[in-house]
């Protein structure tokens, strides 16, 4: 309830687990089961390439990745948004393989709406651009094929969208190339890491301190009361960033509920060095955030029959 989906390696069902990413699982005929993991994201690591030589091996790495990723046996199309992340993708299909359909969802013209920059960049491109406009109808004709898709609790309402533009796409192609990842890999939320980037010097000071000033505050202008430097550390502050329900209220909700579990390490964090805090939130972002973002997008073109592929990952 509070992160909005069922983080791995926890499930729903008893006895029962979700495999984290990059780790396997090996039943043999006997019963017996080995784990292991083949890929672990860095919390904090040293930082070999800067400036220009750090453009051209990330430029290189995209590159690549979006060749391997363009071989297929079918149709092979493009989710393509407004930002940044898929219209690269889009440049460099164009450069290495040609044009390809591109699939974008509108928004009737709202403030929301990326259908207009899209259609740009696919007209620059050269690619053909699918645009499906969504409404509050529309979008309330799919909440039974959103609740079938999902096959577990999942609180991204983006699944909506998804949803829908992955069943246009279907109609079209049977492969999708898709931006995600590019958010977590490149400081997509500013607005996220900057905040807790900025509560770096108050962490920085000893928890009964920050309380005290905390409370005095409080009793001076209640209405301005900061709730955030009473936090233990960053690691708790950004898990509070990151709630959909707050803590407080899933135990008024539910008052025998359990407290966080202690086995949980995604938000143990004490870092207040810019250097190495900066890396522990992308780290975060990568290791909670995108799961939740890859299993609605995967449920939803699955849903559909559609192979969404993510190169930037």
């Amino acid at each position: 309830l509070n992160l909005g989906y069922v983080p791995a390696p926890y499930a729903l069902l008893e006895r029962t687990w979700h495999l984290e990413p990059g780790t396997w699982f090996q039943i043999n005929r006997d019963g017996d089961s080995i784990r292991g993991r083949f890929f672990e994201f860095p919390k904090v690591t040293d930082i070999p390439l800067r400036g220009e030589e750090a453009i051209d091996a990330v430029d290189d790495a995209i590159s690549g990745a979006v060749k391997r990723h363009l071989v297929s046996d079918v149709a092979v199309g493009c989710f393509l948004s407004g930002g940044i992340d898929s219209p690269l993708l889009s440049a460099k299909i164009r450069a290495v393989h040609g044009s390809i359909p591109t699939f974008t969802i509108g928004t009737c013209g709202d403030e929301y709406d990326e259908s207009s920059a899209a259609e740009t960049y696919a007209r620059e491109l050269g690619h053909p651009i699918h645009i499906t406009q969504i409404t509050g109808a529309s979008a309330a004709d799919l909440v039974e094929d959103v609740a079938s898709a999902c096959t577990e609790p999942c609180a991204d309402y983006s699944m909506f969208p998804t949803l829908l533009v992955s069943r246009v796409a279907s109609e079209h192609v049977k492969v999708v190339l898709s931006g995600d990842g590019g958010d977590e890999l490149f400081w997509g939320y500013a607005d996220r890491f900057c905040a807790a980037l900025g509560r770096l010097s108050e962490f920085r000071k000893p928890v009964w301190v920050r309380r005290a000033r905390r409370l005095m505050r409080k009793l001076r202008n209640p209405s301005r009361a900061d709730t955030a430097p009473w936090r233990r550390d960053l690691g708790e502050w950004y898990r509070h960033k990151h709630s959909r329900l707050r803590f407080p209220w899933t135990r008024n909700l539910f008052p025998d509920l359990p407290d966080w579990p202690d086995d949980f390490a995604a938000f143990q964090c004490s870092e207040t060095t810019t250097r190495t805090a900066a890396q522990w939130l992308r780290w975060n972002e990568y290791t909670v955030h995108l799961p939740l973002v890859l299993q609605k997008v995967d449920r939803a073109s699955m849903h559909c029959g559609l192979e969404v592929r993510g190169p930037l990952l």
